[in-house]
């Protein structure tokens, strides 16, 4: 298993550079930003509000940087499947020692590495970002949020791209958002939507939310929740791929 999990990490070395780069780029330009902001509102707004206000902003373009190092891993992640959907190597990684367990376990593997990437290089961005005193929101909680809800997709699209294929793996998955964005159009015109009828009382809730401890401590306490829920999962989705990879090869083109 340690070859094969070298095999992951030599193959995928360049693809992997470039996500870690492309994951440190937008946090490093939202800390410079937000340190200009900060002493530019200093000079120019005498009113602590709208300083205040800047610094919200900024706090959500730092929580978008949060969104956006999960997409570069996502995307990472998509590919580590596909580059061995060969019969031949299939047949191959079935006839040695370590076998589909093996195989199978290094892709879950190398996503809760890829995952603790993103967890470790934003935890590292905000420190620097709080010794700078520029630390505007602590994304602490959506850090971590993100790395499991980043297993719990994985749980569920891993099983179907070994069972039928990346293809029509991608297929179902891309249904899936397509679905959730029609339960989300559906909501938003028959829903209640009161709560973002004015967006300015909507964003000072939400700021409130975040500065306040005693809600933060609530959020942590659904996040322990989540990770009960989804490492389960992420097993149960392991032994699924397993037992239909061996069915899910005969898709494969060559």
């Amino acid at each position: 298993m340690t070859g094969l999990l070298y095999k992951e990490f030599r193959l995928n070395a360049r693809k992997l550079i470039f996500s870690i780069i492309g994951t440190m780029v937008y946090p490093v330009v939202i800390i410079i930003v937000t340190k200009l902001s900060e002493i530019e509102a200093e000079k120019t707004f005498n009113d602590a509000q709208q300083e205040q206000m800047l610094m919200n902003i900024m706090g959500l373009l730092w929580l978008t940087s949060c969104f956006m190092a999960f997409m570069f891993f996502a995307a990472f992640q998509n590919t580590l499947i596909i580059e061995d959907e060969r019969k031949k190597w299939a047949y191959y990684i079935t006839s040695t020692p370590t076998g589909v367990n093996g195989f199978i376990g290094v892709k879950y593997l190398m996503v809760m590495i890829t995952g603790m990437f993103v967890v470790t290089i934003m935890t590292i961005m905000q420190a620097i970002q709080n010794d700078m005193d520029s630390l505007t929101i602590d994304a602490t909680a959506v850090t971590i949020m993100g790395f499991f809800m980043q297993l719990l997709f994985r749980a569920i699209e891993y099983p179907l791209v070994f069972r039928f294929g990346t293809k029509v793996g991608n297929m179902v998955k891309s249904c899936i958002v397509v679905l959730l964005c029609i339960v989300l159009f559906v909501y938003f015109l028959f829903g209640d939507t009161s709560m973002f009828a004015n967006l300015e009382t909507f964003w000072d809730r939400f700021f409130n939310f975040v500065h306040d401890p005693e809600q933060m401590k609530k959020v942590y306490l659904w996040i322990g929740i989540i990770a009960v829920v989804v490492m389960p999962l992420y097993y149960l989705s392991y032994r699924l791929s397993v037992k239909w990879y061996l069915k899910g090869v005969e898709n494969y083109a060559k």
